[in-house]
C-alpha cells in the first residue's frame, strides 16, 4: 500500500511540532551529521511574505557521519553515535532540549514523476475536497510500488482546460485537473533512517528531500515562483 502524505498546503506545516518556539533539524549526510534548532516566532508581520523570517538559530551542532554511505543509513548503531552527538551539541548551545526533529533524505535512491488527474466538480464550484481528489486519484495512477510518498508538490491546475496558477477553490467549472510531482523514496532506506532517529529518543515529526530543503531554505521567494535550478553537492552525492 501506498503511504501518501497530505499535500501541503502552506509553508509553515509541521513547524511548531516540538513546541510553539521551537523546531529543530538533522540533516544526516554521508561526510557529516549536522543538528539545528531554532525559535520560531510566528507573530511577526514577515513571517506572512517569507517564513524563514520568523526563525531565529539558536543552536548548532556538527560530528563526523559514522554508518552512513551514499546518504544512506548502512550502520544503525554508528549512525545513532553521530546523530546523539550533533543533538548534544546543538542543545547545548540552544540551552533547550529537543525531542522531536524534521530529518533530511538524501539516500533510498529518492524518484520524482508528474502525475496527472482530472475530477467532475460536484456542485458547479471547485472546493477543497475537489481539489484533493483530483490530488488523490493523481496518486494513485503513479506507479511507485512500495515506495514511500514523501513530497505531493502541485506542479500545476486547470479548470475546464484553463490553468491556472493556484488551486482554483472557488471557481466555477464542470472538471479540475491537477498536475502532481510525487516524489518516493524506498520503504527500507525510510525504516532504517526512522530507526537510527527513534534510537537516539528522538521522534521524526517529517521528512524533506536533501535538495528541496536546500532550496526551501537558500532560494528567494521569486527565485522559487519564476524557476530556478539548484545543485546540492554533498561529499558523496550530488542532487
Amino acid at each position: 500500500m501506498k503511504s501518501i502524505p497530505a499535500l501541503v498546503r502552506g509553508q509553515g506545516r509541521g513547524l511548531t511540532s516540538l513546541s510553539p518556539r521551537l523546531v529543530a533539524a538533522v540533516d544526516i549526510g554521508s561526510v557529516k551529521t549536522a543538528c539545528l534548532i531554532a525559535e520560531w516566532n510566528p507573530g511577526k508581520k514577515s513571517v506572512e511574505l517569507d517564513i524563514r523570517n520568523g526563525l531565529k538559530i539558536i543552536g548548532f551542532g556538527q560530528t563526523i557521519s559514522r554508518g552512513v554511505k551514499n546518504g544512506a543509513i548502512a550502520d544503525i548503531a554508528e549512525a545513532e553515535r553521530s546523530i546523539r552527538i550533533a543533538v548534544d551539541s546543538a542543545e547545548r548551545m540552544a540551552g533547550a532540549t529537543i525531542r522531536s526533529v524534521h530529518v533530511n533524505v538524501s539516500g533510498g535512491r529518492p524518484q520524482t514523476m508528474v502525475a496527472s488527474a482530472a475530477v467532475k466538480i460536484e456542485n458547479g464550484v471547485v472546493t477543497q475536497s475537489d481539489i484533493d481528489a483530483a490530488v488523490s486519484l493523481a496518486v494513485s495512477k503513479s506507479d511507485i510500488g512500495k515506495r514511500h510518498v514523501l513530497h505531493l508538490l502541485p506542479v500545476s491546475y486547470a479548470i475546464d482546460g484553463v490553468e491556472t496558477p493556484q488551486a482554483p477553490v472557488g471557481m466555477h467549472g464542470e472538471a479540475v485537473k491537477a498536475d502532481i510531482a510525487v516524489v518516493s523514496m524506498e520503504q527500507a532506506a525510510l525504516s532504517n533512517l526512522r530507526l537510527a532517529v527513534e534510537r537516539s529518543h528522538l521522534e521524526l515529526s517529517g521528512l524533506a528531500l536533501a535538495p528541496y530543503a536546500a532550496a526551501k531554505s537558500v532560494l528567494a521567494p521569486d527565485e522559487m515562483e519564476l524557476g530556478t535550478i539548484l545543485f546540492d553537492m554533498g561529499g558523496y552525492t550530488t542532487h
